[in-house]
C-alpha cells in the first residue's frame, strides 16, 4: 500500500448520501434511515480499530462495509451501502477496488452468515489482492 498520509473517513452524511444514490441508481424506492446512531456507531468501528489493534486501510474499508451491512442502520440496501461506502473509503483515501463488483456482493451476502470477525477476515482475504493505488492526481 503506497499513499501514506493521514486517513480521511466518511461522515454520517456522506454515508447517507451513498446509500440514497445507490438506490437511486439501482431504480429502488427511497429507503430512510432508520437509526442516526446506529449508522454512527458502524461507521466509528474502522476508527476505533485502526487507533486501538493497528489495523491497516484495507482492514478498514472491510469493518466498515460488515459493520454498516450488520447494523441495519437503513429500512433497505444495507449491504448495498456498505459495500460503496468501503469502496468510496478507499478511494478518497488514494485506493480503488479492482476487482468484481458482483463477486464482492456475493461475498458479503454470504458473510452475513457468520460471525463479525470471520466476515471481516474473509472480505479481508478475498478483497485484499485487488486493491490498487489510484494514479496520482486522481484524488
Amino acid at each position: 500500500m503506497t499513499p501514506e498520509r493521514e486517513i480521511e473517513y466518511l461522515s454520517v452524511d456522506d454515508i447517507i448520501a451513498t446509500h440514497d444514490l445507490v438506490l437511486e441508481s439501482m431504480g429502488d424506492p427511497y429507503a430512510p434511515l432508520r437509526d442516526v446512531g446506529v449508522l454512527a456507531g458502524a461507521i466509528a468501528r474502522p476508527q476505533n480499530m485502526a487507533y486501538y489493534a493497528g489495523v491497516d486501510l484495507i482492514r478498514q474499508a472491510c469493518i466498515l462495509m460488515v459493520a454498516i451491512a450488520e447494523a441495519q442502520p437503513f429500512v433497505e440496501g444495507n449491504k448495498r451501502a456498505g459495500m460503496t461506502s468501503a469502496l468510496a473509503f478507499l478511494e478518497r483515501n488514494g485506493f480503488q477496488f479492482v476487482g468484481d463488483d458482483e463477486l464482492l456482493a456475493v461475498l458479503l451476502v454470504e458473510a452475513s452468515g457468520k460471525s463479525q470477525e470471520q466476515a471481516i477476515d474473509d472480505i479481508d482475504e478475498w478483497v485484499r489482492p485487488f486493491i490498487e493505488a489510484l494514479p496520482t492526481g486522481t484524488i
